[in-house]
């Protein structure tokens, strides 16, 4: 499957007043020119049945975890980077069409007030401005380039995609200044958006991406983002929550129909897939504006909000989303954008002595520069690293991508460690090998520790195994970052070394380290369930830069969940005394309920890497496990379902994260 189905674009027209007559919206026109493709219809629709199941998912975690007594109020963190692509003329920030840091700093803070601060329904995300760059230099999040060389992008300002208006299109824009969209939610601000082919005159406020998948598996498209117009990025405008509501899964309230009435048959599979919407009218030129009495001949009754909310259009303010909109944004962010919670870009970048040592072995252009296959590795899993990729021709034709400044996980040297790497199109060779020694060079023999041929095509799970034996016996240097790096090509091409040319396919770096020692060092903790209640204690002889810790459950003592987090009390982050934490989880109805622990292990596989500071309000809506229950209750379920393991991990002020010892729970 193409490029063109791997996104589809949302081109918005959410206007205020003084642009209400000239501003157009493309949404619908590039969706039914994309829709006239089959193969594009079945990717879109393989897309919505996959983020439903996640949807469902969270719904029904919800309502068995409804009367539970602990939550959390932290965000997830995603790192924007924004670009302001300026023209010849317009070098000095500070114009309506180059906004300056302040205009642009006002404006996040607008789209944090609308999604944290929603006063419909409170959504747990975070949008931050980078602190570090892909090669971990310090950066501000704000990136100025210079477009003057561009003469249809003087003039013109920027096409809209798959049109011949005047102006550059969006390839050449997008090639003066891009980020990993992997890991970074990247935002274009151009001075036009030109949509003169469409209607004389006609512009349009921004577009963006929805995401979509094929072949089974969700792709990363190099084109995701968003595009804005200089003027909408300002705090009195909710276009850059619009936008960004597409690239997180969303349709407009009016999908389905821009001139009348949507179909609402089915709430689940017509309009914008979304239950609580009522069916709406696209009100961009609605006068006068309805009050929530007003009546709505979309659904029979009154509007009751749904004109105000923000993936619709109208010249009133837009604020609100829905508890529906919310749950598909976090399934998306779940499924398909992993990469944002996985990522540090949001910290400051480490010191000279945490960076990875640079690589001897650096691959060499691919022999086939020109492949549209997606060889590759796509998804990586190991302890906190997980990470999507898309494969050669998804990435952008890249053969190599060093991932070591944002992207990787520490793990202990008391055990062996198994990962897996995903591939897909043809059968493919995989392998891996870890810098053990530090010294630049991996070894292709003893540093091996993945060497995998896939049985068929199509998705392929390799797995590999980081023994104990090797963490000990190859020299391992401890406390320190060092490189990990993940090869495939397609199977029936030669073999391969760690600095090998491939023909087809991609090479990654990430970074792991092997902790030699805690920065906390744990004294005596227990985990007791007795009355209804789970009350865990732990203590620490001392602390180091410590930050918060992870309160974690398992079934296994092997696959585990973060449950809460909680502050250090060291002064700093800084103690050398005995400190004491203790946490008790209440419960209203019941059991340790092994069907909730089935919903948990499910979610394993949706939410990802917690980063410093932060609560991760993803998994806050897995902040308690426990149903009060019986000892005769207890008793009977503990062979099966039933939680049985809490672990405190401990997560220092770098975003490094340490677990101390697996505690089995002692009922009473």
């Amino acid at each position: 499957m193409k490029k063109l189905l791997m996104s589809v674009f949302a081109i918005c027209g959410y206007f205020l007043p003084i642009y209400a007559q000239n501003g157009l919206c493309g949404f619908d026109l590039i969706q039914n020119q994309l829709r006239t493709k089959t193969d594009f219809l079945q990717s879109e629709h393989q897309t919505n049945l996959k983020i439903q199941e996640k949807v469902d998912e969270i719904l029904q975690f919800r309502k068995l975890t409804q009367n539970l007594s602990i939550t959390s109020d932290g965000a997830t963190e995603i790192p924007i980077v924004v670009h302001v692509i300026y023209k010849k003329g317009d070098e000095i920030p500070n114009s309506t069409t180059n906004p300056s840091d302040a205009h642009i700093m006002a404006a996040i803070d607008r789209l944090n007030a609308d999604y944290t601060s929603n006063p419909s329904t409170t959504i747990p995300l975070k949008f931050v401005l980078a602190k570090r760059t892909p090669n971990c230099q310090n950066t501000s999040g704000i990136i100025r380039v210079d477009a003057s060389h561009i003469e249809n992008y003087n003039t013109g300002g920027l096409q809209v995609p798959g049109t011949t208006s005047p102006g550059a299109t969006e390839k050449e824009i997008l090639a003066l200044s891009q980020w990993s969209s992997k890991i970074y939610l990247n935002i274009w601000v151009v001075w036009k958006i030109n949509a003169e082919a469409i209607k004389p005159g006609g512009t349009v406020t921004g577009f963006a991406r929805l995401p979509l998948m094929g072949n089974n598996q969700f792709y990363a498209s190099p084109y995701d983002g968003v595009i804005l117009r200089g003027q909408e990025l300002y705090h009195t405008t909710s276009t850059l929550s619009h936008e960004i509501g597409h690239t997180l899964g969303l349709y407009h309230t009016f999908e389905g129909n821009s001139n009348g009435c949507p179909s609402n048959t089915d709430c689940s599979n017509t309009g914008d897939l979304i239950c609580d919407t009522d069916p709406v009218n696209n009100l961009l030129n609605a006068y006068p504006w309805p009050t929530n009495e007003t009546f709505n001949p979309c659904s029979n009754k009154a509007f009751s909000g749904i004109q105000n909310n923000i993936m619709g259009y109208g010249s009133s303010p837009l604020t609100l989303f829905t508890n529906g909109q919310k749950d598909r944004m976090l399934a998306v962010l779940q499924a398909v954008k992993i990469g944002y919670t996985s990522s540090q870009a949001t910290l400051i970048p480490p010191s000279s002595y945490d960076i990875v040592k640079a690589a001897v072995q650096i691959p060499g252009m691919n022999v086939y520069t020109n492949d549209y296959r997606d060889f590759g590795p796509c998804s990586v899993n190991l302890n906190h690293l997980t990470y999507s990729s898309n494969g050669f021709s998804g990435d952008g034709s890249k053969w190599y991508i060093d991932n070591t400044c944002n992207i990787g996980t520490n793990l202990s040297i008391n055990q062996s460690h198994h990962f897996t790497v995903t591939t897909r199109d043809y059968a493919q060779r995989c392998k891996a090998w870890i810098d053990f020694n530090n010294d630049g060079s991996f070894d292709p023999k003893t540093e091996l520790v993945l060497n995998s041929i896939s049985t068929g095509s199509g998705i392929y799970t390799h797995s590999g195994t980081i023994t104990k034996s090797m963490i000990e016996n190859l020299s391992t240097v401890k406390n320190k970052k060092l490189r990990f790096r993940i090869m495939s090509d397609r199977a029936t091409q030669p073999d391969f070394n760690p600095g090998s040319t491939l023909y087809n396919g991609q090479t990654e770096d990430f970074w792991v380290q092997f902790d030699g020692s805690l920065s906390v060092v744990f004294g005596n903790s227990s985990a007791i369930f007795s009355h209804h209640q789970l009350a865990i204690q732990w203590h620490t002889q001392s602390e180091f830069d410590n930050d918060h810790f992870l309160v974690e459950g398992s079934k296994d003592g092997k696959q585990f969940i973060t449950l809460t987090t909680i502050k250090s009390k060291a002064e700093n982050g800084n103690s050398n005394a005995s400190l004491s934490y203790s946490l008790i989880l209440n419960s209203k109805n019941g059991n340790l309920a092994s069907s909730l622990f089935i919903v948990l292990l499910i979610l394993i596989s949706l939410i990802g890497t917690l980063k410093q500071r932060r609560k991760l309000a993803l998994a806050s809506v897995i902040a308690v496990l426990f149903i009060a229950c019986n000892k005769q209750d207890v008793q009977n379920n503990q062979d099966n379902d039933e939680i049985k393991f809490i672990r405190i991990t401990q997560v220092d002020k770098y975003g490094t994260k340490q677990s101390g010892k697996i505690m089995k729970i002692i009922h009473e």
